[in-house]
């Protein structure tokens, strides 16, 4: 029960391990939505895709907060494919892109982002490497390779001062474990995660 709500029987597991709340995320990106993270938020997601400067941003968005008084964290979102060697990735790209990829369906989101009609549809259906780009992750930033290479990659958002990662995977259960036994352990090793995390 709270200012703004009141939830009758309701049960929610597991509890938050936070005190004295769970983290508060936010993903709204326009001046509105930083001023509110920057306000009320922990955590503040920044578009990591096409950010030219994304260390200026992640200093921007902290700076904002400080001068509330406040500290948030940055994530960025990507789309993680990764196979042990580049073979078996090579293979896997081709596979759900090339194969099974759903590149009209791709295409008209894209128009969307650019705000295409139905006039200049057609050169946008041409854009394949944008398309597949769409198919390969969803539009977030893209992390594909090795599990050397992924954590590479990993590490130059680290270095641009991006604090966290939230990550899809094209099949869920095989991309959770993947990341658990092959891409967490060079994680550790680089030192972008802790034995505790």
């Amino acid at each position: 029960e709270g200012d703004y709500y009141k939830l009758y029987d309701a049960v929610t597991e597991p509890k938050p391990v936070q005190n004295p709340r769970p983290v508060v995320m936010n993903a709204g990106f326009s001046p509105a939505g930083r001023d509110f993270a920057s306000n009320y938020a922990d955590v503040m997601f920044i578009p990591v895709v096409g950010n030219d400067d994304l260390a200026g941003t992640v200093r921007s968005v902290k700076e904002q907060a400080r001068a509330k008084g406040r500290e948030v964290v940055v994530w960025g979102n990507v789309h993680v494919a990764s196979r042990d060697t580049e073979a078996e990735l090579k293979r896997f790209l081709h596979h759900y892109i090339e194969e099974r990829g759903d590149l009209d369906t791709a295409a008209k989101y894209y128009a969307s982002l650019v705000g295409a009609d139905g006039a200049t549809m057609e050169a946008w259906r041409r854009d394949t490497d944008m398309v597949k780009k769409i198919v390969a992750g969803a539009a977030n930033e893209t992390i594909t390779g090795t599990p050397d290479q992924v954590v590479e990659q990993m590490a130059e958002l680290s270095e641009a001062g991006i604090d966290g990662l939230g990550m899809g995977f094209v099949d869920y259960n095989d991309g959770v474990a993947h990341f658990r036994d092959s891409i967490l352990p060079v994680m550790r090793d680089a030192g972008l995660r802790t034995e505790k995390d």
